[in-house]
């Protein structure tokens, strides 16, 4: 089954290299895969590019470390995300989320782009989880399709299967106090050893209040992991945040 898989990602990534056609709303574009999405579309895109959580990486209207991160601080050293979770942004991720495989190229790159806000390491990628029956039900996670393009990009390995996630839980109207509760205990190492003093890079779409990673990055931590980050598309912005369509 791996075989087949890792025949028709080779198969995903040639297509990939060879459209004309915008990944956001189709339109043509005779320099794909450079730029992957057209003008317009690059406009809609909200870059996380002021001032950002010096932890967790969510857009803030000030420099210094968020709200949510003074509250508890988080078990991971930093997260870098490039984009704000807004409008378009949000869009294309549910896009992703719900089909739209193809997708991971463009966020994956820009993903890539983010990787000088962290510090320097050879990172392990750890793409989160999900349980056996949503992956069921979705084809694929999302999170491993990124760490997988990633890893073309960067050559950092992917450990795919060094994480599983326990149970399922909706946390879209949970607080951010609710999030770290839900998260604790919800996902075991299946291989202990392995994390002796490795770096490791957690990959995710979205990170929202930063309990998931903190959770995971505890996890490795007690498995005696050196250093944990995060890398994701995008990032939540604090409720005060004002973004602005198109700010690079």
């Amino acid at each position: 089954m791996a075989v087949i898989e890792k025949f028709l990602q080779n198969i995903r990534q040639k297509l990939a290299s060879e459209g004309c056609t915008c990944d956001g709303c189709g339109a043509e574009i005779f320099s794909y895969p450079t730029p992957r999405l057209c003008e317009e579309c690059q406009e809609k895109i909200v870059r996380n590019d002021g001032h950002t959580c010096e932890k967790c990486g969510r857009p803030m209207r000030a420099s210094g470390v968020c709200s949510t991160c003074k509250e508890t601080a988080p078990a991971f050293e930093k997260v870098a995300a490039p984009l704000a979770y807004h409008e378009y942004t949000a869009l294309l991720i549910n896009r992703f989320k719900n089909g739209k495989r193809y997708l991971c190229y463009y966020l994956a790159e820009e993903m890539a782009k983010a990787l000088y806000r962290l510090p320097q390491g050879e990172y392990i990628l750890l793409p989160v989880p999900l349980t056996k029956k949503r992956r069921a039900l979705r084809g694929y996670n999302q999170a491993e399709e990124l760490a997988l393009h990633l890893s073309t990009l960067t050559g950092f390995p992917v450990r795919a299967d060094l994480l599983e996630k326990k149970r399922d839980g909706e946390q879209k109207q949970l607080t951010a106090k609710q999030r770290r509760e839900r998260a604790v205990g919800a996902y075991r190492l299946t291989e202990r050893k392995f994390c002796k003093d490795k770096d490791f890079l957690v990959v995710d779409d979205v990170v929202t209040s930063g309990a998931t990673l903190s959770e995971i990055a505890s996890v490795l931590l007690r498995a005696g992991a050196r250093s944990v980050c995060g890398l994701c598309v995008s990032a939540v912005p604090e409720k005060d945040f004002v973004p602005v369509d198109g700010e690079n």
